[in-house]
């Protein structure tokens, strides 16, 4: 086992370990025998335990633990060693990982000072912010622009209100997802009730908000104030129920969570739209504790809190942080706010995994991109849309200028990573390509198959030399089209001059040569009558 991991979920807030009463009855006997010693007792939330307890329960050989990791680019897995697993070594396999195409830096923390949703509204129990989640979906955007299929990235927030959130604006911008059956279910009981949002987006605020640490909450004057918060004052939750790409069949913990869960799953509705789609074409969206066990090649995270009064909830619990921070393979790009996650002192795996990721530089207010063809032009996105002004094709704003191999235009677009072969982008210069059986220039698109030519010409008829205004295509097919021109010929069973069409003169007179009575009479008894009106002639 690993006592490290998430602890077993209780449904009632107070009798977890995270509560004051320290009733705890989500350790687990493993966990407990790690901490047999009451000095080694974790702490409320895991937070304040002894990283180096580990250590010597490890020397005293009373713990044994897997020390080898298979899954971590090494920078990511120094967060782990500088706090809950010293003795942790990287595998081969992990050595020699590819960075992340688009960005500047594998591994980053965008600090910011925007607030959560409804933080100026005490009556609002929401747990989103708006601005992580757009920068999130940016991101998202962004790193499919460089080819990466979507399903080997994955978008993880702590809060079923943030992964809502998150989730209107990736289909707004027709990113498809696969939302696990855990998370949507969480997800539809916030929309549905307000009792079940406070369930699963505050059961991690009491000891912030209920203890005594010394802080004044009211007390604001320390706070930077937010740069450029257009937050409304209330979080809005949409009342649509979550959308999942598929199902995946999961077994609970406990019989009253297999209960719970089946009875949320009964409001999941069928998927719509974009999100209808194989799995391999979706980014998989999902909160924290619906992903232990779970792996993508890049992770890209919201930790959403940001207030004054630096209440830091998730964050100061160190399962729930080890989980989050030990998804992603070759990338990792997280959101929050240091001042929040500092400013009380409770965050402390959290609080030293910033400081080893600020003595590396990678702490700062901006996504770091970088274009692949153009690596030395520096581009930081802070603010939602960044991404599209920085990047619009994924590279950066210089014209590919490189000529494609089918036909040798130059590319239309800005500097774009994938596709540098040029296969499937659509060139859209005129068309030059030469036209079979005429000379006439083609009006369609380079990219756009050419269609028959329809440039009008006068034809002479091949069956009677009649001049006739047909589309150039037709020049090879003239024998089919019907002559339209009256000509006079003679009723061939009176002798009187009529006036017919063309075409079907040459059908009499085929009838005529070859004596067949029966077939002129068939023709006349549905054709022109006789245009001379004599008495006696009954055509």
């Amino acid at each position: 086992g690993d006592h490290l991991q998430l602890r077993p979920k209780v449904e009632e807030y107070a009798l977890s370990i995270d509560h004051s009463a320290q009733y705890a009855l989500d350790v687990s006997l493993f966990e407990r025998l790690v901490g047999l010693r009451q000095a080694d007792r974790p702490a409320a939330g895991g937070g304040g335990a002894d990283l180096n307890r580990d250590a010597q329960h490890q020397q005293d050989g009373s713990l044994a633990t897997l020390a080898t990791q298979r899954r971590m680019r090494p920078e990511i897995a120094d967060l782990l060693r500088a706090t809950l697993y010293p003795q942790l070594t990287d595998g081969p396999s992990v050595l020699n990982y590819p960075d992340v195409k688009g960005m500047a830096r594998n591994l980053w923390f965008f600090d910011h000072n925007n607030y959560e949703d409804g933080v100026r509204d005490p009556e609002s129990r929401s747990k989103s912010n708006e601005f992580e989640a757009k920068m999130i979906a940016d991101l998202a955007k962004h790193i499919i622009k460089q080819g990466y299929p979507p399903d080997q990235i994955a978008v993880l927030t702590p809060y079923a209100g943030q992964l809502l959130k998150i989730r209107d604006i990736l289909e707004s911008k027709r990113i498809a997802l696969y939302v696990d059956e855990r998370s949507a279910a969480e997800a539809t009981a916030v929309m549905k009730d307000s009792d079940k949002q406070i369930e699963f987006d505050n059961d991690d605020d009491v000891d912030d908000d209920g203890n005594n640490d010394g802080h004044d909450d009211g007390d604001h004057d320390n706070v930077p104030e937010p740069k450029n918060n257009k937050h409304p004052p209330s979080a809005r939750v949409s009342r649509r129920p979550v959308s999942s790409a598929a199902s995946s069949s999961s077994s609970s913990s406990s019989s009253s969570s297999s209960s719970s869960s089946s009875t949320n799953r009964k409001s999941i509705q069928p998927v719509k739209g974009p999100a209808s789609v194989a799995l391999q074409k979706c980014v998989r969206l999902s909160t924290v504790d619906n992903f232990q066990g779970e792996e993508a090649e890049v992770v890209i995270i919201s930790t959403v809190r940001c207030n004054p009064k630096g209440i830091t909830g998730f964050v100061k619990i160190a399962n729930r942080v080890n989980v989050m921070m030990s998804r992603a393979k070759h990338g990792m790009y997280v959101m929050g706010s240091s001042y929040t996650i500092e400013r009380q002192g409770k965050a402390l795996v959290f609080m030293k995994m910033l400081e080893v990721m600020r003595e590396r530089g990678e702490v700062m207010n901006y996504w770091p991109l970088r274009c692949a063809r153009h690596p030395d032009t520096p581009m930081h996105a802070r603010q939602p849309e960044d991404i599209d002004k920085l990047a619009p094709d994924g590279g950066c704003r210089e014209i590919c200028g490189a000529r494609m191999a089918r036909c040798g235009h130059v590319c239309p677009l800005r500097c774009h990573p994938d596709d540098p072969q040029h296969v499937a982008i659509r060139c859209l210069s005129v068309c030059t390509r030469p036209r079979e059986g005429c000379d006439h220039a083609c009006p369609d698109l380079c990219w756009q198959a050419c269609t028959p030519c329809k440039v009008k010409i006068e034809f002479a008829l091949p069956t009677c030399q009649h001049m006739t205004v047909q589309s150039c295509f037709m020049r090879d097919s003239l024998d089919t089209i019907k002559c339209l021109n009256l000509v006079t010929i003679t009723h061939p069973l009176c002798g009187h001059s009529i006036r017919v069409v063309c075409h079907k003169a040459q059908t009499i007179a085929k009838a005529v040569s070859t004596n067949d009575g029966r077939n002129v009479q068939e023709l006349f008894q549905r054709s022109e009558m006789c245009a001379e009106q004599l008495d006696g002639c009954c055509h």
